[in-house]
Order: structure tokens, then sequence, then C-alpha cells
């Protein structure tokens, strides 16, 4: 469609649009990464033409540190690093969403605990496992979720030998 044609020598910037990446941008083979440098610009730098948001863990701005992709990692604008969430900030998100969802009261304090305690921090993590959780409890027609259908959901591996 004409609408998705892009003329490079238009005086006017063009309306930007956004393709994701498939697949762990941490992962991204180096060699793309840098020919995503020789796309993102034209007319030495003066003119942009490609923006490029990239996404992962904290070994991914190494990655901007090796000989070839440093011309890359210096044309990076913005940068925005985030930290795990605390143990209190995934508790009053669950809160919220469970209010959210009308259900306030449906989990015990101490299954909401394991729950952030075995999210190492990450949100959809711990969405993921209250997922889990929820769906067992709805099996098992449960009208309160706790800690008891949380290790029947996530039993705990024991090490081969041991206790």
């Amino acid at each position: 469609a004409a609408k998705d044609r892009v003329r490079i020598d238009s005086p006017r910037p063009a309306e930007v649009e956004t393709t994701p990446l498939p697949g762990e941008n941490d992962k991204f083979p180096e060699e793309h990464v840098a020919e995503l440098r020789i796309l993102s610009s034209m007319k030495l730098d003066s003119q942009l033409i490609l923006a490029v948001i990239f996404g992962g863990d904290m070994r991914f701005p190494d990655k901007f540190r090796s000989a070839d992709l440093m011309p890359l990692g210096n044309r990076i604008r913005t940068r925005l690093v985030l930290e795990p969430y605390t143990k209190e900030e995934l508790l009053d998100l669950l809160g919220k969403s469970l209010t959210l969802a009308g259900a306030p009261k449906l989990m015990t304090k101490g299954l909401m605990s394991a729950l952030t305690e075995h999210a190492l921090g990450n949100p959809r993590v711990m969405n993921g496992m209250a997922n889990e959780v929820l769906m067992l409890g709805a099996r098992n027609e449960a009208t309160s979720l706790d800690e008891k259908l949380f290790f029947e959901a996530f039993p705990v591996q024991r090490k081969a030998g041991g206790r």
C-alpha cells in the first residue's frame, strides 16, 4: 500500500512505525545488531530513518562495549535500566490485581508471600505462577487460594541423595 512506503529523500520525517523483532534481544546475533546501525541512519547520521528499541537483561548492555558494536552503543540516545521489583512492590501489584479482578480476599497472605518470594522480582513470573495456582484452585473448586495450593502446583524438587 502507498501509505506503507516511505520515500527516503522526503524532506519531512516519515510516520514512525514499530516492528518488534522476535526472540530475546540479548541473544540477537551481533552482526544483525551491527546492521541495524547502518540501517538506522543515512547521510552520515544527519537523517534518522529507523528508531530501534532494545530490551534484555543486564548482559545486553555489555554487548555494546564490544569493538564491533561500540559505534552503535555510542548512538543510543536514551537508556532505561529496570531493576527487579522488591517483594513489597510485587505484593502491592498482586493486591491491586486482585482488587481490580473483584476478589481482593481470594488469596491468603501466605500464598501472596510465596508468590512474591519465588518470583525473583519479576512480575511476569509472579503472574504466571499465580495463574497456575488459580487454575489448580478452579479445578479443585476452592473458594480461597492458599500456600498449600502453591506447593501442590510447584512441588519442591529435592536433590538426589538428599533428605
